[in-house]
């Protein structure tokens, strides 16, 4: 496993989507986390483990121009190798994004695997914002989420949840949010047959949702 222990060092694992990372003290972009000087880009994709060992990236503002947003834009393994990221902690975190977005990734594959990982803003305004928008990742396509929690503002114009925007496959269990959620999107809209959902853990849930 790849000890790190500052986002320059986490970056220098970019290019190898199926490392295994363990975090080894917080990571902090800064007081103002609204400056441009802290912007970062999503990660393209990850396909490896990501142990946050109980410590917590702060202050984080990620704005995709397009596609998905979040620390990872997109996450998940395969049969034979699950992505896995656990213990970790997100405070005040600005995500913007165009199409899916949440701290952890935009979108979660069928093959992932979410275990104690929590976004909060400890009394700052973080946020949350997409088209498709969850606290901890816009769409899940499969996998399980297990022991979540987030306590943050989370908008999205066609859905928007605390945890997860959309969850089409998969499993959320033992999860609480007490997030701040909204979907903007459905007031403008002209579109009578567009689709919208909002909840207090996922907009729309085609998954379980286990208590």
């Amino acid at each position: 496993a790849n000890p790190v222990g500052k986002y320059e060092a986490l970056s220098a694992y970019l290019n190898n989507t199926q490392a295994e990372i363990i975090l080894t003290a917080d990571i902090d972009f800064g007081a103002d986390a609204l400056s441009e000087e802290n912007t970062v880009s999503p990660i393209e994709s990850f396909t490896g483990s990501f142990n946050g060992n109980s410590y917590t990236i702060s202050n984080l503002r990620i704005d995709a121009v397009k596609g998905e947003a979040g620390l990872f834009a997109t996450v998940g393994g395969d049969a034979e190798n699950v992505a896995q990221f656990t213990d970790i902690t997100f405070d005040n975190v600005y995500i913007t994004g165009r199409g899916e977005a949440g701290a952890l990734a935009g979108v979660a594959g069928e093959f992932t695997e979410i275990r104690n990982v929590s976004v909060k803003n400890s009394g700052s305004a973080g946020y949350v914002v997409g088209a498709v928008s969850g606290a901890i990742v816009g769409s899940m396509a499969g996998g399980t989420m297990t022991d979540a929690y987030a306590d943050v503002s989370v908008d999205g114009d066609y859905s928007a949840g605390g945890l997860v925007g959309v969850m089409n496959a998969g499993a959320i269990r033992t999860s609480s949010s007490l997030a701040d959620v909204t979907v903007s999107g459905m007031a403008a809209s002209e579109n009578e047959d567009a689709v919208y959902g909002v909840g207090g853990l996922v907009g729309i849930a085609r998954g379980e949702i286990e208590q």
